[in-house]
């Protein structure tokens, strides 16, 4: 199930498939941009094109035969006409932008809540790991170990649950659909209840994606595998940290609901985990709290993207739209003088109302495979990074924080050393020494916090500086943070405040 890793990326260019953005004060730009316009597209110019023909044929006709004509005065019946289609458009293209926008709304919160467990467990191990190579009791070294076992499974396990989740959102039952027509199935499968979408598969839509382990150095990379998107084919691919294999690959196959499984493993993670951390309970409750945030947000976006626009509402719209393709053409051809007048008037008027209702097409199926719809792939590798920075993060700060820690101390012993008077204290000072080197060494143990005998009352003292050093340097930090993150805010507000 896997894909492997090439170096022109040729094989990904379908794992990034980017969403356009823009900026308004650029008008003839995008008045002359093509892709990813509905007035420019292929359908919205042919169905121009044909009223306006209509117009100019009819114009024809009445000039051959004046007794086919309508009276000049504006009609009832069109603007009747014109209302209705109007009022149903305005509706739709509304109710359209409610859905796209809620999705990406849910889909943010998804990835928001993911992020916050997955940082609050590293966050979490980290701190348990620091201390139990602080403390280093019994077996501490293999503790340690599977402290670290268990963080690269639950990394994994994370980023394995944003690819199923973008796996399951974009192939959605709407996008099922739209590849049954795109793949020719037969006329009477075109239109089916739900119910058969669970029994019948004739997209493929069940099957796994491919996964895709990209090594370090060619994450960057990743992002400049196509300057204009990926390819739109309905297989996708998903980059993870490791490719599932065995009975986890087996589970994933037979699956109904991948997600789901996924995140009962990362549940399972914690549990299994949860007497191990030297952290309070009411602390760990928010890893479970925000992966539970975080999977009501995918539950809200698989929602809308699973559920269509109410299929007589569309149809009512279509035969609308079909009557006015109609209408249009002979009141316009009795107001126009010319050919081309009346050519362009109904080309242009119709192509106005045919584009809005394609602009609500486009709105409400956010999650697809069109430039623009929502980049599934883009959420999903921009959380990739998120986690595996934090994840390399707290392991560099592990080792520098234990580094600076077998610094001051060394500065401690030192001190002591200068203060201390004879030969006899200057030597248990440096005995002292070499026993702190040869602890961060992986040597001895370091002595516990119960009473130490009587003939160390020296190295005491020096154990309890190095406590008292470290906490020291935690509570600068926190202070530290708080103070960056207040000025990050004042500058933030004064921005804004000079914007304003």
């Amino acid at each position: 199930a896997g894909v492997a890793w090439s170096t022109d990326f040729s094989k990904l260019q379908s794992c990034l498939k980017a969403m356009l953005v823009y900026h308004n004060g650029s008008s003839l730009r995008l008045l002359l941009q093509y892709r990813g316009s509905v007035f420019w597209k292929l359908s919205s110019v042919i169905a121009g094109l044909a009223v306006g023909i209509l117009s100019v044929i009819y114009k024809y006709i009445v000039g051959l035969y004046p007794q086919y004509g309508v009276p000049s005065e504006t009609p009832l019946s069109l603007a009747v006409l014109s209302g209705m289609l109007v009022f149903a458009i305005a509706f739709r293209t509304n109710l359209a932008w409610q859905r796209s926008w809620e999705a990406v709304s849910q889909l943010h919160t998804m990835y928001s809540k993911w992020q916050d467990s997955f940082a609050t467990f590293n966050a979490c191990a980290a701190v348990t790991v620091e201390n139990i190579r602080m403390v280093r009791g019994p077996d501490w070294e293999e503790k340690s170990a599977m402290i670290e076992a268990m963080r690269e499974t639950v990394e994994g396990n994370f980023i394995l649950l944003s690819a199923m989740a973008t796996d399951r959102l974009g192939k959605n039952d709407c996008q099922r659909m739209e590849q049954r027509n795109k793949l020719g199935v037969p006329w009477s499968k075109r239109v089916v209840s739900r119910e058969a979408l669970t029994v019948e598969d004739l997209t493929g839509a069940t099957e796994l994606p491919d996964f895709v382990v990209p090594p370090t150095s060619a994450r960057q990379s990743l992002r400049t595998i196509s300057k204009h998107g990926g390819s739109s084919n309905w297989m996708s691919k998903c980059v993870v940290k490791s490719i599932p294999t065995g009975r986890k690959l087996a589970d994933l196959e037979k699956s109904k609901d991948r997600v789901a499984l996924v995140m009962f493993w990362v549940l399972h993670n914690f549990s299994s985990f949860a007497h191990e951390m030297h952290i309070p309970p009411p602390i760990q409750t928010r890893m479970y709290q925000e992966l539970s945030n975080g999977m009501l947000g995918f539950n809200n976006a698989l929602k809308i993207a699973d559920i269509p626009f109410p299929l007589p509402y569309a149809q009512l719209l279509l035969i609308l739209l079909l009557l006015w393709a109609c209408a249009l053409p002979v009141y316009i051809s009795r107001f126009t003088l010319s050919y081309v007048t009346s050519m362009a008037v109904s080309t242009f008027m119709y192509m106005g109302i045919w584009c809005l209702n394609e602009l609500a097409k486009e709105l409400e199926h956010p999650f697809g495979k069109d430039v623009n719809d929502v980049d599934l792939n883009d959420f999903h590798f921009r959380y990739f990074e998120s986690v595996c920075e934090v994840a390399d993060a707290s392991r560099d700060a592990e080792q520098i924080e234990e580094s600076d820690e077998r610094e001051q101390l060394s500065h401690i012993i030192e001190d002591s050393m200068i203060e201390q008077s004879g030969s006899c204290r200057k030597s248990q000072a440096q005995v002292a020494l070499e026993k702190v080197i040869e602890i961060h060494k992986g040597g001895d143990p370091c002595p516990n916090f119960g009473p130490p005998p009587r003939s160390s009352f020296h190295d005491l003292n020096l154990h309890l500086d190095a406590v008292s050093l470290r906490m020291e340097k935690h509570l600068e930090q926190i202070a530290n943070d708080i103070s960056a993150l207040s000025n990050s805010e004042c500058v933030w507000e004064l921005a804004h405040s000079d914007d304003g």
